[in-house]
């Protein structure tokens, strides 16, 4: 990671990863040079995107990294594909990891950013029935997704099942025209 510099002598951030995550493939990396604990976060992340889907589905989230130099830290950002609505994202609403950090800390913090971007583009994520909404957090050094009094470590929603009844699911907007 290289130190880039605008115009007026100010550092830019460096982008350091790009990545996709679908339903039907995963997490695929396209381009990184972030440490191995930031790739493996993504890859508990993105096992847990298949389930504790509430009122719509995602189809897609396009992911870009940058390296800030001042304060070390790596800004994930998401652009989150719904069922039937237009891609959002591209913001960073909470904390940021650092380049350096362990993977639970990294898996917890960028789980907490992409959560936030899957709720703005309209799906309640990971939602469990009857629990409500689950956040990460760390436990004892452990990235682990929260709810009532239950803690399950985050990469591991997928071994529970997909607990979304799918008549909550909103179907697509009727097409207009013919």
């Amino acid at each position: 990671m290289t130190g880039l510099w605008d115009l007026f002598g100010q550092a830019r951030n460096e982008q350091v990863l790009a990545a996709t995550w679908t339903p039907q493939l995963g997490v695929e990396v396209e381009s990184s040079d972030l440490p191995h604990a930031w790739l493996s976060a993504l890859e508990r992340i993105g096992r847990d995107l298949c389930v504790f889907q509430y009122g719509n589905t995602i189809e897609r989230i396009d992911w870009v990294a940058e390296y800030e130099s001042s304060s070390g830290g790596v800004l994930l950002y998401s652009r989150v594909t719904a069922t039937g609505r237009v891609p959002t994202g591209w913001g960073v609403n909470g904390a940021v990891a650092r380049v350096i950090d362990d993977e639970e800390t990294v898996t917890a913090v960028n789980a907490e950013l992409v959560a936030n971007e899957v709720a703005n583009a309209g799906v309640a994520w990971p939602y469990r029935a009857g629990d409500g909404f689950m956040s990460p957090r760390l436990v004892d050094g452990v990235a682990i997704w929260s709810d009532i009094g239950q803690h399950q470590v985050i990469g591991s929603l997928s071994e529970t099942g997909n607990q979304r009844d799918p008549s909550t699911i909103a179907p697509p907007p009727a097409a207009n025209g013919p």
